[in-house]
């Protein structure tokens, strides 16, 4: 299981207001067509939160992860890294799982 925190940079003016789900959907989607051993790159996310969302100008992803579902992770956990699995592991990614802001371009 993936968590994800994701920080938008851009022009506030021309960010969307519905950003949040426009991010989660992105994410989502690419989350749907991993398979098991498939790790997630953060980098690979970047095009298609681009793509849905007007006015970024600069992507913030951390990770956390566990194999337990009910697990809550806790502030220290988040990485700015890949979650990297074996062949045998597949990388669960929900909208419930992934928390966006955004931060101004000043």
């Amino acid at each position: 299981y993936t968590w994800l925190k994701v920080t938008l940079h851009g022009d506030d003016n021309r960010i969307p207001a519905n950003y949040m789900t426009l991010t989660s959907d992105a994410i989502c989607s690419y989350g749907d067509h991993m398979v098991a051993g498939d790790s997630l790159l953060i980098q690979q996310l970047h095009e298609g939160i681009y793509d849905a969302v007007a006015g970024v100008t600069y992507i913030e992803i951390a990770t956390a992860y566990s194999t337990d579902k009910a697990h809550v992770p806790e502030s220290a956990e988040y990485k700015v890294q890949n979650v990297v699995v074996t062949s045998r592991q597949k990388v669960m990614v929900d909208a419930t799982r992934i928390e966006v802001t955004v931060d101004a371009d000043s």
